[in-house]
């Protein structure tokens, strides 16, 4: 366990100095660059939720469709059962009489 912690804060003191000789070297250009292309990927990030939401939605509405669908299936059935008769008026032979 102490091998692991102390191999993290090699790690955490590794990139510090990194950072630190990069703000040195380089200015801080590449943080801005990184900075900046942050902000596209959260734009982006942004668009495909809003997305996501869209697509949520027509879910909503899909399943509200079909389960209006399935209750109006169910009522005519039920409907069928009550009536067994056949188009021509005459009782239905398959079905059982009472």
């Amino acid at each position: 366990m102490f091998k692991l912690i102390f191999k993290i804060i090699s790690f955490i003191s590794f990139l510090i100095i990194i950072l630190i000789g990069l703000a040195v070297w380089k200015g801080g250009e590449p943080f801005r660059w990184t900075g900046e292309k942050a902000e596209i990927i959260g734009k982006i990030m942004k668009n495909v939720g809003d997305r996501i939401d869209h697509i949520k939605e027509g879910g909503k509405k899909a399943e509200k469709k079909l389960k209006q669908i399935k209750e109006d299936l169910e009522s005519i059935t039920a409907h069928e059962e009550e009536h067994p008769e056949d188009n021509d008026g005459s009782v239905n032979k398959h079905q059982k009489s009472e």
